[in-house]
């Protein structure tokens, strides 16, 4: 947060989720400032409720389930500061054997004036941390040590009020941890579900979204997801064979499973792997069959778009004269780093690593032709070259910018195509040309929109028609909704009404309340083009 933002902070006293005993009293609203949203929640004050809490990533599978081996506790509160109003959640799981524990904070933009609601929350800064006024707020500590410069998006899927306290909370995230460059150091990403009524079994996590965009076709993303199946009731409850179906189940195998036969208390595992067949966005279903009735978990992931490549000719000693390797870039409008890699042949476990960054004090700006210069003062260019350990006392060099992408807004690097020249002192002097590209390719440009939508609602049926758009790389419609008046702003976000190339698709909804619906189109390079939302009241 700001220097000079003075903040008061009192957390309601974290209670069990299993009692559903309120939180402190949310502070009144001023009439200025949003009202807050209620919604009561239908729960029965006898009925017994249950929370699960799912997190994979770097550190690897974690999972917390209460009743059970876990304790799960949360508190909400409304928190004011200098810039207005704003609403935080924290929630704190730990198994019982004291073996791991999470605690996940999550606030609403800040100083808006708002609560919790229905929506997606994106390009959200650490809780406590780099706050700005006007975004979200997450921060996940745990099992990841050294987690620092957080940022990350979460989806509320579900939220239950009573008397403005948060009775029920379904919850997705995606947390990043970077370093001073902006460069992503880790990722965990998950599920909450609390207080919710006990079932015969309960699947989590029920939403898997894989965050990585560099998952490139014929590659498997670096981390499987645990999806746990547990019983949570005296039933007997026995399970089938776990299968994935889908325009793209391929793209979402299933690595292992031990959930065939009868579901016990300590749970059991599906094991589910994502490995893009083809750029751009990719969906498919996990259905758990069980005697007690199937469940059903939704798979997203995105296949890596363009080109993310070094070309490297050089004559550094000790290196190849001419290689074109895989890279990693991360950065912003006004500067960028860029990793090459290519591992060693077996049995080595090292990789030959060339790392570049540049940067201007004033903007980088496309088209644009950068030149080294080694002066008093510090001109606004800076530039270096390394490879490995080595690094590079430039004698000369030079940066031509052909095309930088930035999205959100901390501009963040997105799509990049620069051309490296480097001479380094040395007797003799030895030379680096790099062409880096990030996410690069022939083709920017997103589809067109659908057109002529129609929406029939008739109880608990909604029926939509539309016409595709033209263009002949045409590789896909996405269409997601929400029980909410908040439409899915992003393709991977709410609930998914259809994914293919037709015209006609069907849902079933509640039979009253608003709907929100949100259309993409995408092609065969993975363009998204913007979405396009209606609304049902």
């Amino acid at each position: 947060m700001a220097a000079g933002i003075v903040v008061r902070r009192v957390l309601a006293v974290m209670l069990p989720v299993t009692l559903l005993a309120a939180v402190a009293p949310l502070v009144i609203v001023p009439s200025a400032l949003a009202a807050p949203t209620v919604q009561t929640s239908p729960i029965a004050s006898t009925a017994v409720q249950t929370s699960s809490i799912s997190v994979s990533g770097t550190a690897g599978n974690f999972f917390f389930s209460s009743p059970g081996s876990a304790s799960i506790s949360w508190g909400q509160i409304w928190e004011q500061d200098s810039y207005g109003f704003h609403e935080h959640i924290r929630v704190v799981a730990a198994t019982k054997d004291g073996k791991s524990q999470y605690t996940f904070d999550f606030g609403t933009p800040l100083g808006k004036g708002y609560h919790f609601v229905d929506r997606f929350y994106r390009w959200a800064r650490e809780y406590s941390g780099d706050w700005l006024p006007g975004r979200p707020a997450i921060s996940v500590h745990g099992n990841q040590p050294g987690c620092a410069n957080q940022t990350g998006s979460f989806e509320v899927r579900d939220i239950h009020r009573s008397g403005g306290n948060i009775t029920r909370l379904w919850l997705v995230f995606e947390r990043w941890c970077n370093d001073a460059y902006g460069r992503p150091r880790g990722v965990e990403h998950g599920e909450l579900r609390l207080g919710y009524p006990a079932t015969a079994y309960d699947v989590s996590p029920r939403v898997v979204v894989w965050p990585w965009t560099t998952v490139y076709p014929g590659q498997s993303a670096p981390d499987d997801v645990a999806v746990t199946v547990r019983l949570t009731s005296s039933s007997l409850v026995t399970a089938g064979t776990p299968s994935v179906s889908g325009a793209d189940a391929a793209d979402f195998p299933i690595r292992q499973q031990d959930c065939t036969g009868a579901v016990t208390a300590a749970g059991c595992t599906v094991w589910v792997g994502f490995a893009p067949t083809r750029a751009g966005p990719r969906h498919a279903t996990l259905t758990v069959p069980t005697s007690a009735g199937p469940t059903r978990v939704s798979l997203d992931g995105t296949g890596g778009v363009g080109t993310s490549t070094w070309t490297v000719d050089t004559t550094w000693p000790g290196t190849p004269s001419h290689e074109v390797i895989p890279s990693v870039s991360a950065g912003d409008r006004y500067g960028v780093i860029s990793q090459g890699f290519q591992p060693l042949p077996p049995p080595s476990p090292d990789a030959e690593v060339w790392t570049a960054d540049f940067s201007d004090t004033q903007g980088l700006t496309p088209g644009t032709t950068y030149t080294y210069q080694n002066v008093v003062p510090a001109p606004p260019f800076t530039m270096d070259i390394a490879q490995g350990d080595g690094g590079c006392e430039l004698q000369s060099g030079s940066v031509r910018l052909n095309d930088l992408g930035t999205v959100g807004p901390d501009h963040l690097l997105s799509r990049l195509d620069a051309l490296l020249k480097a001479t380094c002192k040395a007797n003799p002097s030895y030379q680096v040309t790099v062409r880096m590209r990030f996410h690069e390719a022939a083709d920017l440009t997103s589809p067109s929109p659908v057109t002529g939508l129609q929406i029939t609602r008739s109880g608990g049926h909604v029926a939509l028609t539309w016409k595709n758009p033209p263009d002949s790389d045409l590789a896909g419609v996405i269409i997601r909704w929400s029980p909410a008046r908040n439409a899915p702003s992003v393709w991977w976000a709410g609930k998914t009404a259809y994914f293919g190339t037709g015209t006609a698709a069907s849902f079933t909804a509640p039979a009253t309340g608003p709907i929100s619906i949100t259309t993409w189109t995408y092609d065969k390079t993975g363009n998204v083009s913007n979405g396009s939302s209606t609304y049902l009241s």
